[in-house]
């Protein structure tokens, strides 16, 4: 499968979920904490976007024989790099950590932080599905 098709794929894929995570932009915070299964989606969502958007960002990074070692950097390098505008790049960085956060549920995170994320985490990610779909279609070289 070439590249450009495993990017397309992988776009697909985060355009899925962004579709799926949009009925909990407006949620209301009892609403999102009872049941937990609204707690739960949001939390596996999050998981899932940054996921697949780190393995777009580091699909698109090994074309230029660059390998990031963290979510955080495989990010953060778009805009190193250029592909990305570099305060973007930081602003999506930040959701490598609350997605560990998510995952290894280290520290006391609290609901609060993750209800607070819901709605920038799905305009970032809507964005960067925006980014690189142009960016598949005129390529830049950094």
């Amino acid at each position: 499968m070439e590249d450009k098709e495993i990017l397309q794929n992988r776009l697909s894929l985060l355009l899925g979920y962004l579709e799926e995570f949009q009925e909990f932009i407006d949620i209301k915070y009892d609403d999102y904490r009872q049941p937990n299964k609204n707690r739960r989606t949001v939390e596996r969502l999050i998981e899932l976007i940054v996921e697949c958007a780190s393995d777009i960002a580091g699909n698109i990074l090994n074309n230029y024989n660059v390998i990031p070692e963290s979510y955080y950097q495989s990010f953060s390098l778009l805009g190193e790099m250029g592909i990305l505008d570099k305060q973007f790049s930081k602003e999506l960085a930040k959701f490598g950590g609350l997605r560990n956060r998510i995952i290894h549920e280290y520290g006391s995170y609290k609901d609060e932080i993750v209800f607070s994320q819901i709605k920038p985490c799905f305009d970032s990610f809507k964005k960067f599905y925006q980014k690189i779909t142009h960016y598949i279609q005129h390529p830049k070289i950094p």
